[in-house]
């Protein structure tokens, strides 16, 4: 189960601030390595994120939460858990490191440190119930605040997917039902174009589907992200019918 928790939240994660849906240089590649199906790309862009020498800002503080929450979610899900465990240490340390000013929305960082939450049940060992209700009411209380927040639509459908029966999880249409909240929250706002997340909730909906054995509205989905984005790898699109 543990394994699970973390696979679907990739596959995880954020209202994500304006930088992440512009046509910057780093999005740009982070996204062709995520319709490619290639994560030597990603980790690379990765390293070179890290690595460059442009002071610590709130956005450049931000671009490395947000791609890194995506490589680690990528590795858990090929199995990579050491590389995992690598990157979770360097999005921990990001997540308490200081930026040069006070602007940074304190609801963004509140969504990665629930992200975070998840993470640790595999990467550490921590317990799914307790972290797993933690998450929940904090993630809960951020939607209440932020009705427009779609990331926290989408952590919160990882979170119910995977919690414990006991305390109401495992509904998969209940993880749909956030999904699709979200997709609207987000091409409402026009973030629906070049943005991996957009294009992974998306990928997310149709396997759900799948595993519901609704196949029509699974293929529904299918074409969506193929009209959104038709240089997608046929790879993305055979790892979801194969489920």
């Amino acid at each position: 189960m543990k394994k699970v928790v973390i696979v679907t939240i990739l596959i995880c994660i954020i209202q994500l601030p304006a930088y992440t849906h512009d046509e910057g240089h780093e999005n740009n590649k982070f996204y062709a390595a995520f319709i490619s199906g290639d994560m030597k790309l990603w980790e690379k862009e990765l390293n070179a994120l890290f690595s460059s020498n442009v002071p610590e800002s709130d956005s450049a503080k931000l671009k490395k939460l947000e791609y890194t929450f995506g490589y680690i979610g990528w590795c858990i899900s090929d199995s990579i858990n050491e590389e995992a465990k690598v990157w979770f240490n360097r999005f921990k340390k990001t997540l308490e490191s200081e930026s040069k000013s006070d602007k940074i929305n304190k609801c963004d960082i509140d969504i990665y440190k629930n992200a975070l939450l998840c993470y640790s049940v595999i990467l550490e060992n921590k317990n799914l119930m307790i972290t797993g209700s933690r998450a929940y009411i904090r993630t809960k209380e951020i939607i209440e605040k932020y009705p427009d927040n779609y990331f926290a639509r989408i952590l919160m459908s990882k979170i119910v997917l995977n919690m414990p029966k006991k305390l109401g999880g495992g509904s998969r249409q209940k993880a749909i039902d956030y999904l699709r909240q979200a997709i609207v929250l987000m091409e409402g706002d026009g973030v629906d174009s070049n943005n991996w997340l957009y294009l992974n909730t998306l990928i997310n909906i149709a396997d759900l589907y799948r595993q519901e054995s609704d196949f029509i509205a699974s293929e529904t989905f299918i074409n969506k992200i193929r009209l959104k984005e038709p240089s997608i790898s046929n790879n993305v699109i055979k790892a979801i019918r194969d489920k």
